[in-house]
């Protein structure tokens, strides 16, 4: 019983199945959650139903609030009051921890949350909801934590853009086009999708983009992201090109298979299962 290699191998045995059970927590998660996703995306008469089955089953806070951005999207969609539900939306479960601290790593793990905003807030625009992203942003709070998360200064430039505030948001797709985004705490897996969607938003507002720009705005078309938005805005058809291959389609595209992959699955359950111990490394970064 006092040999090493023994104790090792009970300790290393206890781990993994600690890890096991987490992941298996995790799916249970995140099943129901990336269903409602395709969903929307699929425009399914079902959106409705399966997210307000999921929302009533859910009870992790994080999960609750992204599918809360489902939520809105329908009610917009359906031209339906959402008042109430924007009252209930919280995304400080997104990037705050337990004692109210700005917690990187949090806000990381939880892009997808931050990319289903963006395509809210698109939506908002093609509808003309100007009230609704104004409440909306201003649900993100408080914004002195958030000068350097990319995702939540993304969200900004593009309410700038949407409601015709400053300099529209230019400076900053401007800044993250051209990678000159050092010193921002951003996740590293999604950097393309917030690149493509700034360089969308550029040739909306008549900005001059590069070559790999124009043409990567091909590929943003056929990605589920991309599609969403191009459609909500009426301009699908200036980017798709038929002969595109959507196989093409890079993986930092796709939202929702990019979050499901194993070691991505790991890491944000075993993140969020250790709240108490990351809160406290964050806190002191």
């Amino acid at each position: 019983m006092n040999n090493p290699m023994f104790l090792f191998l009970v300790v290393l045995a206890l781990y993994f199945a600690y890890q096991n059970y987490k992941l298996i927590k995790f799916n249970k998660h995140y099943k129901g959650f990336a269903d409602c996703a395709h969903a929307v995306f699929d425009h399914d008469e079902n959106a409705d139903k399966m997210i307000i089955d999921y929302l009533e089953k859910e009870k992790e806070p994080s999960f609750v609030n992204k599918a809360m951005i489902y939520k809105l999207y329908r009610d917009l969609e359906a031209g339906r009051l959402y008042e109430d539900d924007l009252a209930t939306f919280d995304p400080k479960t997104l990037y705050l921890d337990n004692k109210g601290n700005y917690a990187p790593k949090k806000a990381s793990l939880n892009a997808d949350g931050f990319v289903w905003a963006a395509v809210l807030l698109n939506k908002a625009y093609a509808l003309k909801e100007d009230e609704f992203i104004k409440a909306f942003l201003a649900k993100f709070e408080p914004k002195e934590m958030l000068r350097t998360q990319m995702e939540y200064l993304l969200l900004e430039a593009m309410a700038d853009f949407e409601l015709s505030i400053n300099e529209c948001g230019v400076p900053f797709f401007k800044m993250l086009v051209d990678g000159a985004y050092e010193g921002y705490n951003y996740d590293k897996r999604l950097i393309g999708i917030y690149k493509r969607i700034a360089a969308f938003y550029l040739s909306l507002k008549g900005e001059e983009i590069g070559e790999f720009e124009k043409e990567d705005l091909t590929m943003f078309a056929e990605s589920s992201v991309g599609k969403i938005m191009m459609e909500d805005l009426g301009v699908y058809d200036n980017y798709h090109l038929e002969e595109t291959e959507t196989d093409e389609t890079t993986e930092d595209n796709e939202v929702v298979e990019e979050t499901t992959k194993e070691e991505t699955v790991k890491e944000e359950t075993a993140t969020e299962e250790t709240n108490t111990n990351e809160d406290k490394e964050e806190s002191a970064e």
